[in-house]
């Protein structure tokens, strides 16, 4: 059972437990969410896959790969239904086959996150995209028809993203020093969120 709020969210009372070693080969788990890294904030992208008027037959599983889980994430988690979380990381392919990679609908890929304490010389934040460019191009060789939604903090850096025949739509013809990210297929698909971009338009 749930209780309905005015958001249109509802929160389950009964605890799951949700620490799996791996779901490999599991007939019963196909089709799924992939979730690549943890952030503090999850429950909200949890909230409206578990939204009130879903039916809980229709609920998709939800697979989570990272390598910890605090208790108190694993408690506000485990509470919903149809959630697993698996320890690894997914920058290792073995970790993501335990999370049946090849049966799921949808990856998503989350950033470890990023302080602008940390940025001295510019260098440091476009780095930090490597582990999320690193499991894209992992999962895109493992199952070439997954719907994947990256997390990006640096927009140039979905050029990494691209296969070559991809680069010349990144130019404009009045300006070649101009790169046109919006032209590029990951970008305008959705496979890449930007949350700096959303920020700006939002705030």
């Amino acid at each position: 059972k749930c209780t309905y709020f005015s958001t249109g969210k509802c929160t389950y009372f009964n605890s799951n437990e949700i620490i799996h070693q791996s779901i490999k080969d599991r007939d019963d788990i196909s089709n799924h969410v992939l979730i690549c890294g943890i952030h503090p904030e999850i429950i909200h992208f949890i909230l409206p896959l578990r939204a009130s008027y879903l039916p809980e037959k229709s609920l998709k599983w939800i697979v989570i790969l990272s390598p910890s889980l605090d208790a108190e994430l694993h408690d506000a988690l485990s509470v919903f239904p149809k959630i697993i979380f698996i320890q690894g990381s997914p920058l290792q392919p073995e970790n993501l086959f335990r999370a049946n990679i090849t049966t799921a609908e949808i990856a998503v890929i989350l950033s470890s996150g990023f302080t602008k304490d940390n940025d001295e010389n510019g260098e440091v934040e476009e780095m930090h995209d490597t582990g999320p460019i690193l499991i894209y191009k992992t999962i895109k060789k493992i199952n070439k028809k997954i719907k994947i939604i990256t997390e990006l903090l640096v927009t140039r850096n979905i050029e990494f993203l691209l296969e070559p025949h991809s680069f010349k739509k990144l130019y404009n013809t009045e300006n070649d020093n101009v790169p046109e990210y919006e032209h590029t297929s990951v970008y305008a698909s959705g496979e890449v969120y930007i949350p700096s971009v959303v920020d700006k338009i939002t705030c």
